[in-house]
């Protein structure tokens, strides 16, 4: 305090190199303040030093991706739309990252740390909202131009998996499009040609899981589809139609596949899934492979 009894604050550099680009892409993320800077998303992780020993760029794989030439390859953070027109939340222990101009949504989770403090990025698009807060635990966007106010669903939502609007006064679900991209797979060596015999996809359960997986190599870049399965969750055999009671399977699914693909190096999955009222929850992914 001042001998006037004001208070009085001292102003300091934190850091010469990162700087904070968009006032709306600040939260406080397990006590480490969190923005958007021209190289990418950073978190202050102390105050006790100055530069780089201060803080830690938490968006590094997912800053810039256009040195790939597939055409379904999403641009990175940095590339595609504007820096300083962000907007962000806290909402479920993610980070929630909008550009208002192209509607993507980077969501940064970080309720599970790799051993250098990050977490991990996906991407949802759709969102056009120069706004985004907090209610009664529920994330509500703001939209930048038609004047409109969204709720995220949860599971808890009826159709939870797909979109609901209202067409002549009735409500009408479409499918929410979803796509997961593993890395490029080496199988621990790359001066040896493999032979992958089979895959098998691991499926989170849920009332109706669906998935579409499709692969490609270093011998093939085409994505081929492999297959498309679904599974309910809901066994019918277990109805007691006295006790109105059924059964159910709260296990993982698992969805084995037979591949035989010779002579590759590098190898790569796709899982999609588009169809209304079906979700998509991946566990894990194991390979069968002979070098």
């Amino acid at each position: 305090l001042t001998d006037a009894g004001d208070y009085q604050t001292t102003v300091a550099i934190l850091n010469n190199g990162i700087g904070c680009v968009s006032s709306g892409s600040i939260q406080t993320l397990f006590d480490f303040p969190t923005f958007l800077s021209k190289q990418g998303v950073y978190q202050v992780v102390s105050v006790d030093t100055q530069n780089e020993n201060n803080v830690r760029h938490i968006s590094n794989k997912i800053d810039r991706n256009s040195g790939l030439t597939d055409a379904l390859t999403v641009l990175g953070l940095l590339e595609d739309g504007i820096l300083y027109s962000t907007v962000s939340a806290d909402y479920l222990e993610k980070y929630w990252l909008i550009f208002p101009e192209t509607g993507k949504c980077w969501v940064y989770d970080y309720r599970y740390l790799s051993a250098n403090g990050v977490g991990e990025w996906y991407l949802l698009d759709g969102i056009v909202s120069s706004k985004a807060v907090v209610l009664n635990d529920r994330l509500y966007f703001g939209h930048n131009t038609g004047g409109y106010v969204f709720k995220l669903k949860d599971k808890s939502d009826a159709s939870p998996y797909s979109h609901t609007t209202i067409v002549a006064s009735a409500n009408v679900n479409t499918a929410i499009s979803c796509r997961w991209t593993s890395k490029i797979f080496d199988f621990g060596t790359i001066t040896n040609f493999k032979l992958l015999r089979s895959m098998t996809e691991s499926l989170k359960p849920s009332a109706s899981s669906m998935v579409s997986i499709y692969t490609r190599s270093d011998k093939n870049a085409t994505w081929v589809l492999l297959d498309s399965v679904e599974f309910k969750y809901l066994t019918y055999s277990g109805f007691s139609y006295s006790g109105f009671m059924y059964g159910g399977n709260p296990f993982p699914r698992s969805v084995p596949q037979r591949v035989q693909d010779k002579r590759i190096t590098y190898y790569q999955i796709r899982l999609s899934n588009n169809e209304a009222l079906s979700s998509l929850g991946l566990q894990s992914i194991s390979f069968v492979f002979q070098i």
